[in-house]
């Protein structure tokens, strides 16, 4: 089972963002998120290797195991021996191992985007 670790605040679980878009190009993975004002942030992972994003209703068992590590909500999560993780190792043959790359997990109210990154994303008004 994989652990969850939220590294989000409560300001930002308390404003139940949305996924807005999510684009790949040049300057990295780029997640627009947007709140119930419908105020928009700016997800920037710059070294992204991989990323998939699924809607929440098809990551029960995602939100399980965040629920049993963690406090479940919208957020940014650091996460420990996923299946996603290994997936990634296992199909590059570890190349990236001395980079150290992360599985981190944004969750929003509707989508569940796993990201495998070089370093945390940052965050920024849109």
């Amino acid at each position: 089972m994989a652990t969850y670790t939220l590294l989000s605040d409560e300001n930002f679980l308390a404003r139940k963002f949305d996924g807005k878009s999510v684009h790949e190009h040049g300057a990295g993975l780029e997640i627009v998120l947007v709140d119930a004002e419908d105020k928009e942030v700016l997800c920037r992972f710059e070294h992204h290797l991989a990323y998939r994003k699924i809607d929440e209703g098809d990551g029960t068992l995602m939100l399980q195991e965040i629920k049993a590590s963690s406090k479940l909500g919208c957020g940014l999560y650091l996460v420990q021996g996923s299946e996603f993780y290994t997936w990634f190792h296992v199909g590059s043959f570890g190349k990236y191992d001395s980079l150290t790359p992360q599985h981190f997990c944004l969750t929003t109210i509707n989508d569940i985007i796993d990201v495998i990154a070089l370093e945390p994303p940052h965050f920024s008004d849109s």
